[in-house]
């Protein structure tokens, strides 16, 4: 079963008409899925860009989506992909490796 929940998880919805889905899923990088369903209203309110979906132990962050021909594709990538996000605003000058990377590390803990 596929789920769909909302960007802020306060949705969640079994997606049926789903005509295929894949997924790659990369040991040192980020994997990333298509799924192609029925267009239909149910579907079209889940399969938004930045929802999540989760299929059988994958969980993904949908990044684009496409409608033709009464299909749904939405394509997006493992919610790994989420840590790339984070962006580090201030630089930093590191004169002891041990003690500036645990440095960094505390300071950046979320």
């Amino acid at each position: 079963m596929i789920y769909a929940f909302s960007r802020d998880l306060s949705k969640r919805r079994m997606l049926f008409s789903v005509r295929s889905i894949s997924w790659v899923e990369k040991y040192a990088g980020i994997g990333a899925f298509t799924l192609v369903a029925a267009d239909n209203t149910e579907n079209s309110e889940f399969l938004r860009v930045e929802n999540i979906l989760h299929f059988d132990g994958y969980d993904g962050i949908i990044k684009s989506v496409s409608v033709s021909e009464g299909e749904i594709t939405a394509n997006g990538y493992s919610l790994s992909q989420l840590l790339n996000q984070r962006i580090a605003y201030d630089d930093v000058l590191i004169t002891q490796a041990e003690k500036g990377i645990f440095a960094l590390y505390n300071d950046n803990r979320r």
